[in-house]
């Protein structure tokens, strides 16, 4: 609260204190009801203003969707946190209670291990949208070789299902950036799990990565569903997945925008080429660190 100290008025130069010693007489006012409506106040005028009802709708009709995207966004999330945990509780307890010989067991194992990391993918994706709604900065950068990371990914995803054949094409040099090696790999998760989970007969996925101009490219193809033609400029849109509805194929919709998110911040870029039917291919470029220099010129 602010304190206001009283201060006297006057105008055109009359004393207020002799005007309230000598009061003028005061007309009186008619208080008989009359056959009229009584006036409404501004506020009661304005509910009848067809652009404020307007807004009033339009607004109520955004809270509306808010409400039902979040909805959605919660029953989505407690789907991908379900469907891992179903599966490694349903084999952990079939290996607690049954003998397999060591392949059957080494595969139900990867099984289970592939499951925990799909887990820990969601909730790091969780984790990173707030930090980006949040407009904090995410990244621990450091030089490595991209290429082996990328040897890691395979060979991690490579084991979780037998539909699929990875395959990786790697120049002969090392492909040097500097980077969140944490972040980056999670771009890659993303962009293998997605063109996993978007061949669902299986085939090959292919990633190839390389360095021109001093840009690093990774790519990763798939032959599988493919984008419709009017959803793909929605691809890294937040929540948004391709296709949904008709596919059957689940999904929280934050790992491509993340994607985004991540390579943005590294000053690189993301895009992708797709044929609904026949496949898609998602890239990523990153500055090359391990280019030579060019030599100064001689004066």
């Amino acid at each position: 609260m602010f304190d206001i100290e009283p201060t006297m008025l006057t105008w055109g130069g009359r004393d207020p204190v002799a005007e309230e010693a000598s009061p003028r007489p005061v007309r009186a006012v008619d208080t008989t009801a009359t056959a009229g409506p009584l006036g409404r106040s501004t506020r009661d005028r304005r509910g009848n203003d067809p652009v404020v009802a307007g807004d009033v709708v339009a607004e109520n009709e955004r809270l509306r969707k808010l409400v039902k995207l979040q909805a959605d966004l919660v029953a989505s999330v407690a789907h991908d946190l379900r469907t891992p945990l179903t599966s490694v509780l349903g084999f952990t307890d079939m290996l607690l209670k049954r003998d397999f010989d060591p392949a059957a067991r080494d595969r139900y194992l990867r099984i289970v291990n592939g499951e925990m990391r799909r887990f820990a993918r969601l909730i790091d994706d969780l984790y990173d949208a707030q930090l980006i709604a949040e407009g904090r900065n995410v990244l621990s950068l450091d030089v490595f070789d991209l290429g082996h990371l990328l040897l890691e990914q395979v060979d991690l995803f490579s084991g979780q299902d037998d539909l699929h054949a990875l395959q990786l094409e790697l120049p002969s040099r090392p492909l040097v950036v500097e980077a969140d090696r944490e972040r980056i790999a999670r771009v890659i998760a993303n962009l293998l799990s997605n063109a996993i989970k978007y061949s669902p007969n299986g085939g090959t996925i292919t990633v190839t990565a390389d360095a021109h101009d001093g840009v690093v490219r990774v790519s990763v193809s798939d032959n599988g569903m493919g984008i419709p033609p009017d959803q793909q400029h929605r691809v890294f849109a937040k929540f948004f997945r391709a296709d949904s509805s008709s596919s059957g194929i689940k999904g929280v919709g934050l790992g491509l925008s993340l994607c985004r998110e991540i390579v943005h911040a590294h000053a690189g870029a993301l895009g992708f080429d797709s044929a609904y039917g026949q496949g898609s291919t998602f890239w990523f470029e990153l500055r090359d660190d391990g280019s030579p220099e060019p030599e100064p010129a001689l004066n």
